[in-house]
């Protein structure tokens, strides 16, 4: 009975895998490569069978002899189960040390602006994870900068941290790039960002959890205005009408004039969110100079990794996705990219935790 409904589930979709590097794979390999990412391109793998056997061989360009090595293979990672008499079934979405063993690169490259040296941290961070994961396949992880860019020769694909306008001296034509940051970029690479909305949810629940008070969201102009916009609307919902709102959105020598006025107005406890790092130093700048040092009875929650440096000048509490989880799902879009071919831009919307 239960084989009978498994060979009733619908049949998984099967694209061949390409490879941005030169040199010879084994064709076992390559059909190997082009189930895995086919496996990646399905929420529920499980859900699927993998096409006839015969079928399965055509469409990847291999002998019949050839596939059932590469599903021997895939057996033996656990990624496919043959049934006799039913079909091959696949078992789980395939990991991240699934996809370094197909793609095998070489070398990858890290885009760094040194000018920024806030988000720095940040970056080197996340260098500090990606090299750890990548240090098992034999894979170099290099920084690259605006002035010292030397991506010719191995790289294999290119990651940028935070801006989507990459400088021509950096982007090569045809080098996959995958953009690593929290800012809602345009949709034309792949990209891993924070849930903006869950971020000012999260944000909201706090203060609802932190007893009565007064609380006022600040976030930036610019180009940081639409990020700023996203969080306040999660926060905005998840407060509903549970206290009088403040909010304030400009340069920090705005913000933190309007911090000062609105501080001067309120007695009592308050709560503070940022929605940008520069506001955030705003803020604890205003708090001081209103005498009402944060932590007392002034509590700020800020978001986004860039900041931890303002963790050294107050007690606030950030909002921020783990670089662990934020290095492996980089990782994960930039292998796709590598193995796959062209397909619409991917983003991976990290969930938030507090620390």
């Amino acid at each position: 009975m239960q084989t009978a409904s498994r060979s009733n589930l619908p049949l998984l979709p099967i694209v061949r895998a390409r490879f941005i590097r030169g040199g010879k794979r084994p064709l076992f390999e390559q059909a190997m490569a082009g189930i895995i990412l086919s496996l990646c391109g399905v929420d529920d793998p499980a859900a699927h069978r993998l096409p006839p056997e015969r079928e399965l061989a055509r469409t990847l360009g291999v002998s019949v002899i050839t596939l059932k090595r590469a599903i021997r293979e895939l057996e033996a990672r656990a990624l496919v189960r043959r049934q006799h008499g039913s079909g091959n079934y696949p078992v789980r979405r395939p990991g991240l040390e699934d996809l370094l063993w197909t793609v095998k690169p070489r070398r990858l490259a890290f885009y760094s602006e040194a000018r920024f040296h806030a988000s720095t941290l940040m970056r080197y961070d996340l260098l500090y994870y990606m090299q750890k994961i990548l240090s098992r396949s034999g894979t170099d992880l290099v920084l690259v900068g605006d002035h010292d860019a030397n991506l010719s020769g191995a790289t294999d694909g290119l990651f940028v941290c935070g801006r989507h306008d990459v400088p021509k001296s950096v982007k090569r034509p045809g080098l996959p790039i995958v953009f690593v940051g929290t800012y809602p970029g345009k949709p034309i690479h792949p990209s891993v960002q924070l849930d903006l909305e869950q971020v000012g949810r999260e944000g909201a629940n706090l203060f609802l959890k932190s007893g009565p008070g007064q609380v006022a969201f600040f976030g930036a102009g610019g180009a940081q205005r639409e990020e700023g916009r996203r969080v306040r609307s999660g926060f905005r919902r998840a407060l509903g009408n549970a206290s009088s709102f403040f909010e304030a959105f400009g340069s920090p020598s705005a913000v933190y004039r309007a911090a000062r006025r609105w501080l001067a107005l309120r007695k009592g406890k308050v709560f503070l969110f940022s929605a940008y790092y520069l506001c955030t130093g705003a803020l604890i700048r205003a708090c001081e100079a209103k005498g009402r040092p944060i932590g007392r009875d002034v509590e700020l929650v800020a978001f986004g990794t860039n900041n931890i440096v303002m963790q050294d000048m107050a007690p606030i509490r950030l909002l921020q996705a783990p670089r662990e989880k934020m290095a492996e799902a980089s990782l994960e879009l930039m292998l796709l990219q590598i193995l796959g071919p062209k397909s619409p831009p991917r983003t991976i919307r990290l969930p938030v935790t507090l620390s």
